[in-house]
């Protein structure tokens, strides 16, 4: 009888075990998987402000081939440009 005893006190040990592991790793799962979803955020937030502040250097002509490109009209566009944009614009 002790013998069935000790067997049963094991099992239920084991199951509150498993439990308590699988309670530990469902959490960590969650944290890693939050830890990426911010990570990516960042990550898409950094590059759209990237985008938005090269965008805003072509606007003011802070950044732009025209400078170094030989040929330049005084709107701001090489010849190919003005040629390949046609004859109303």
């Amino acid at each position: 009888m002790a013998l069935l005893e000790l067997f049963l006190a094991t099992a239920r040990a084991r199951v509150v075990t498993a439990n308590v592991l699988q309670g530990v790793a469902y959490r960590l799962l969650v944290a890693v998987v939050a830890v990426r979803a911010v990570y990516m955020a960042m990550i898409v937030v950094v590059v759209m402000i990237m985008v938005v502040v090269a965008v805003r250097a072509m606007n003011v002509r802070l950044l732009g081939h025209c400078r170094v490109t030989p040929g330049c009209d005084r709107r701001g566009l090489s010849h190919h440009c003005a040629i390949s944009a046609g004859p109303d614009g």
